[in-house]
């Protein structure tokens, strides 16, 4: 039996991810913001129980700064590579607007690879 053989009874869930945190989502850009959303609705009435997960001990996958990523760089080596990112992408005034969040299954795993 696959992991979606232990799901829960659906009839009466409701997506827990649809809870994204205004902060979270206003460093988004906003048409990754729209679309994550659609992705998520899509991948929960397919059975799926998705999230965002924590990693590195901030909230969510999407934004994180030059500095974050160099950090992560340093502290995680052979985990990435790169000193930028589609999570690093600001707009013209510099304030957050990330390209790339990491959607994952709450009975698949917390980490993104």
């Amino acid at each position: 039996m696959g992991a979606r053989s232990k799901r829960r009874d659906r009839s009466k869930a409701k997506p827990v991810w649809v809870a994204m945190s205004p902060q979270f989502e206003a460093k988004l850009h906003p048409e990754l913001a729209r679309r994550v959303k659609l992705v998520m609705q899509d991948l929960f009435d397919r059975g799926w129980d998705p999230f965002i997960p924590e990693v590195y001990g901030r909230e969510g996958t999407g934004y994180r700064s030059v500095a974050d990523q160099a950090e992560i760089l340093k502290k995680t080596p052979g985990r990435t590579s790169v000193k930028f990112s589609f999570h690093n992408v600001t707009d013209e005034e510099g304030n957050p607007q990330s390209m790339a969040v990491h959607i994952t299954d709450r009975n698949l795993g917390k980490h993104p690879t």
